[in-house]
């Protein structure tokens, strides 16, 4: 019966990061153009005194519009596969420790 959780632990480990690769590189939603736009573009003074674009100077991990973003349903997969991993891991625990228990200590002859 161990041997059975484990093997659900490790399948379900691998369903996790089954997921995780899914949500990453395969997202399903698109990121909005709204949130892309919000910063407007401002001049600026330098430091050696030139004007230079704020948007320009932004990070390059911005997303730009049409970037697509994980969906719902892939963070909800995540968030699944996760509990599922924990519940394994503790039941393997639960009936590893329960095995344990039960088998009684081993008695020597002549005691």
């Amino acid at each position: 019966m161990r041997r059975l959780f484990v093997l659900l632990f490790i399948l379900s480990l691998g369903a996790t990061v089954a997921t995780i690769y899914w949500r990453t590189y395969m997202p399903e939603g698109s990121v909005s153009a709204a949130k892309s736009e919000r910063a407007p573009a401002t001049r600026s003074v330098g430091p050696q005194g030139g004007n230079r674009d704020s948007a320009s100077s932004r990070a390059p991990s911005a997303a730009p519009a049409g970037e697509s973003a994980a969906s719902g349903r892939q963070d909800l997969a995540v968030t699944i596969s996760i509990v599922s991993s924990i519940v394994s891991a503790l039941a393997a625990l639960v009936q590893t420790w329960l095995t344990a228990r039960a088998i009684p200590p081993v008695r020597r002859m002549g005691d």
